[in-house]
């Protein structure tokens, strides 16, 4: 670990709740401020420590301007957390007037626990988890109708495309599943079992929230706040009462995360001095991970590579669906550095609307209108179909239906302006 990192690993112990550490021992400093403040600005740490900072909080040798600037980022964080709290009261009321149920995730399940302010914990949006995907079809439509519109495309992923407020600035992430791959319906099922009522809303309860918020910092450790995300875990695990964490550990087996929780506990129980899970046999997520911590600032050529070839390795981990060996797989993604397809150019078929599979279904979202339409398979079928074909060519017939459902399924998509115009076809 770098003198720099070691350094805000120290301060950070300090900052968060529950973790072991005596509170008049030194705080090593930094060998590089600069470096120290790329690694807090890359973690989302800014608003955390300037806000402490602007409290009475001592860090011996910080540059003045350095102090300065963290502030500053602590005070804008306080507006735009006081914008969000009303904007999400307003929200939680329109869900609950429409009879939906939700569990809050992520920042705004912890915030209020483990940060002394709302504005320390920096916030790109809200996530919030519904029953079903047609419960984030609904939900859609009533954020669309309160004047909430796409903020940017997210095909594929296990949540719905990020729905802004423009007028209050508030993005909201609706969440079918927890993780991708997806969870199980049967996994999901233990996580909803554990929905608890707070004094503004609802979210897990103490145990699921930390499986969850495990496998959130797994899912994307490379271009994520890691280190915040590790330390968050650290915290939440610090919280727990003995029966809660015997319940953290039977639901991460419950619901085959067991190999993930014990990584990411392991590296969090390093940072934090937090409980860990059995050891388990290091995987690439580890691997990556341990390297993440200490990457900052703008990445060069060869650093840019070595990121996106961490994407590419992690993805195929994921997609094998178990762990392997941190060495096998990487060969394969050494040689594959595409990356992420980039969305094509829009068409008459609607080829760049994002998406989300769910099962034979798909749902979909046109972003000029912000309608959200629920394809069943007939209609998913044809609508992948054409995505895939080259725009202006003919449309695809090799979808496996027979001639009379491909043209009702064809209608369909017309009709909700997710397929060609007649005149194309």
């Amino acid at each position: 670990m770098s003198p720099d990192l070691l350094a805000l690993t120290a301060l950070l112990r300090r900052l968060f709740p529950g973790m072991d550490t005596e509170e008049d021992a030194p705080i090593p400093p930094p060998a590089d401020w600069r470096r120290w403040a790329a690694l807090v600005e890359s973690n989302r740490l800014a608003p955390l420590i300037g806000n402490r900072l602007a409290s009475g909080l001592r860090i011996d040798g910080i540059p003045e301007a350095l102090a300065v600037e963290l502030a500053a980022s602590a005070a804008e964080e306080t507006r735009e957390a006081a914008v969000r709290e009303v904007a999400l009261s307003e929200l939680r009321r329109t869900l609950a007037g429409a009879g939906l149920a939700w569990a809050e995730l992520k920042g705004a399940a912890v915030v209020d626990d483990l940060y002394a302010a709302r504005c320390e914990r920096a916030m790109g949006d809200v996530d919030l988890l519904l029953t079903s995907p047609a419960a984030c079809a609904t939900a859609a439509d009533l954020l669309r109708g309160g004047g909430f519109r796409i903020a940017r495309d997210m095909p594929g992923h296990h949540h719905l495309a990020p729905l802004r407020d423009h007028s209050t600035l508030l993005a909201v992430e609706l969440h079918h599943n927890l993780t991708a791959p997806p969870l199980p319906p049967e996994a999901l099922a233990l996580f909803w079992a554990r929905r608890i009522a707070t004094p503004g809303g609802f979210r897990l309860d103490d145990s699921a929230r930390l499986l969850h918020h495990v496998l959130h910092a797994a899912n994307d450790p490379v271009d994520g706040p890691l280190l915040r995300d590790l330390f968050e875990c650290g915290a939440l695990a610090c919280a727990l009462t003995e029966r809660a964490w015997e319940d953290f550990v039977d639901l991460a087996k419950s619901t085959g995360r067991r190999a993930v929780a014990s990584e990411v506990m392991a590296l969090s129980a390093e940072l934090t001095g937090c409980p860990r899970l059995d050891a388990v046999r290091p995987s690439p997520l580890t691997f990556w991970m341990r390297r993440r911590l200490e990457w900052c600032g703008t990445p060069s050529a060869a650093g840019r590579l070595v990121r996106q070839c961490a994407r590419r390795h992690l993805e195929r981990s994921q997609a094998a669906g178990r762990h392997r060996p941190t060495w096998l797989g990487l060969p394969g993604a050494m040689l594959d550095l595409r990356g992420r397809p980039a969305p094509r150019s829009a068409g008459p078929r609607g080829s760049d609307f994002p998406f989300v599979r769910i099962g034979t279904a798909t749902l979909a979202h046109r972003p000029d209108t912000g309608e959200v339409h629920l394809l069943g398979e007939p209609a998913a079928k044809v609508w992948h179909a054409l995505r895939e074909s080259p725009a202006g060519g003919q449309i695809p017939t090799s979808t496996g239906l027979s001639p009379a459902e491909f043209r009702t399924a064809l209608q369909a998509l017309r009709a909700a302006g997710l397929g060609p115009e007649p005149e194309d076809g």
